[in-house]
């Protein structure tokens, strides 16, 4: 089966995440997701490539949270959050990624959707993936019909 790399941002689909992994292990792939990333110290860029390098493909699920950004980001790039970062190295590595958008009414893992001062820029990352094919969800569930 295929080694699979699953990105996602804790904040709002953290559980879509998680689902999406077992679901996966369940029809025998290998998957690699945040959770089970070792504490490393090394260089951010690199930790996620070394991740995503070994992969078949990489299946991205995208809401309307930001996520984190790291604490390190030089100030003179635009920002990007870690989720953002993991796409832009499957780009660059030219992996066959999977890319699915949650809709409005998808129920989302509880966040504090003012707290979020980088909406906007999640919003144009959002916009951005209509230049690609992606699915939409609204459930983990519905991400296995697509």
């Amino acid at each position: 089966m295929a080694k699979l790399f699953i990105s996602a941002t804790t904040k709002g689909l953290k559980s879509c995440r998680i689902a999406a992994a077992e679901k996966l292990r369940q029809t025998g792939h290998n998957v690699v997701v945040e959770e089970t990333f070792p504490m490393v110290h090394e260089k951010l860029t690199t930790m996620l490539a070394d991740r995503i390098a070994p992969c078949d493909a990489v299946i991205v699920l995208i809401g309307p949270v930001f996520g984190a950004k790291p604490a390190d980001w030089p100030p003179e790039l635009p920002w990007r959050s870690y989720t953002q970062l993991e796409y832009d190295i499957v780009l660059e590595l030219q992996k066959p990624v999977f890319r699915f958008i949650a809709t409005d009414d998808c129920p989302l893992d509880p966040y504090d959707r003012d707290a979020d001062p980088h909406r906007p820029l999640q919003t144009d990352y959002v916009r951005s993936m209509a230049d690609y094919l992606f699915w939409t969800f609204c459930s983990p569930r519905q991400i296995w019909r697509a």
